[in-house]
């Protein structure tokens, strides 16, 4: 086999390769997420708002969630609600009233 040859070979492996890391990635954290839905359903919106992220970047995370005694995990979702309600207050702040009016009726609506 020529040089060329055996670049084409290798980077089609690389390629094959990269393509399964993918996928198991994929997998995986498919399965992870089914893990965190099953034992929380839709608490704290959690399992939707994880269903759009990286897949690859949040994996480990999603790991170190499902490693949670059920009690940390509570207390994780309690936490995790705190937060977001400071950040949105936070906002709230440094946007005009009329804008502020409507976001709150918003949230208000959804709980």
């Amino acid at each position: 086999m020529g040089d060329d040859a055996v670049a084409a070979s290798n980077e089609l492996n690389a390629l094959i390769h990269q393509a399964l890391e993918v996928v198991n990635v994929e997998r995986d954290y498919k399965a992870e997420l089914e893990k965190l839905h099953l034992r929380i359903g839709g608490k704290g919106g959690l399992v939707k708002e994880m269903e759009g992220l990286n897949p690859k970047k949040f994996i480990g995370e999603l790991k170190a969630l499902n490693g949670l005694t059920d009690e940390n995990l509570k207390k994780y979702l309690k936490l995790k609600k705190k937060v977001e309600k400071l950040v949105r207050k936070q906002y709230l702040e440094t946007v005009p009233v009329e804008i502020r009016d409507v976001i709150k009726k918003k949230f208000s609506r959804e709980g």
